[in-house]
């Protein structure tokens, strides 16, 4: 092989082995990814085992999942904020406006200890979820209220404030573990991790067909090295 077709293939050979090793380093970046998506779904996982689902017990039908609504609808208890103001749920309830109108009000509102109803910033669809309102109790966002009543001279009894309500002590407000939330998450878990198992196999197999050919890649570019440390030297020689 002569001098100018040896430094060309070694230049060939040069590109080739960069690419080579940029891939290996794509592809190494990618199992750091997975490693890092292994650890979430593992997370992920034993969360969902710590998950507690919050029951009130009131009914006489059973227990149910303690939500706001649940909780309101027993008329006895209700959900607040830190201030006192509590979420009450309005069908088709009129009242007036401070300029004197009056305005329909139907669905999920606040009561602000003022007697005022306004409009929640907390979606509708979360005076449903038991989950949500576990969390918020957890992080003393909002509270449990009970009822103080008296039984007035006609013998019905009557609201007349409300107190703080500590449900972690009591048979009303239990808790039970989350076992379809566990079913549900332990599933995920395993097609995920099988997923990343699968992944990470590929890209094993990646890396040492690409290690074998760098390999063989690299010893030819020693090899034409030499050759042209040869041909350069003979040059050398005759010039001399």
């Amino acid at each position: 092989m002569g001098l100018s077709a040896s430094q060309s293939r070694m230049l060939t050979l040069t590109a080739r082995m960069s690419d080579l090793e940029l891939k290996a380093q794509n592809i190494s970046n990618q199992k750091i990814r997975l490693a890092e998506q292994s650890t979430e779904a593992s997370k992920a996982y034993m969360d969902a085992l710590d998950a507690q689902t919050l029951k009130f017990n009131y009914y006489s039908t059973g227990s149910l999942d303690a939500t706001v609504a649940s909780v309101t609808e027993s008329g006895l208890y209700r959900v607040s904020d830190a201030f006192g103001n509590a979420f009450q749920y309005l069908d088709h309830k009129t009242i007036t406006k401070p300029d004197g109108t009056e305005t329909v009000l139907t669905g999920w509102y606040v009561l602000g200890t003022d007697g005022t109803y306004y409009e929640s910033t907390i979606p509708q669809e979360k005076m449903t979820d038991t989950q949500w309102l576990y969390d918020q109790l957890q992080l003393a966002n909002l509270f449990i209220q009970k009822a103080q009543t008296e039984t007035n001279a006609l013998g019905k009894v009557d609201i007349v404030g409300w107190q703080d309500y500590s449900y972690t002590s009591s048979s009303i407000f239990t808790t039970e573990e989350d076992t379809s939330g566990v079913a549900k998450a332990e599933a995920e878990y395993e097609y995920k991790m099988s997923e990343i198992e699968s992944k990470d196999k590929k890209y094993d197999l990646d890396l040492e067909n690409i290690n074998t050919e760098h390999s063989a890649v690299e010893k030819e570019h020693d090899s034409v090295s030499k050759v042209i440390d040869g041909n350069v030297e003979r040059t050398f020689t005759i010039f001399s």
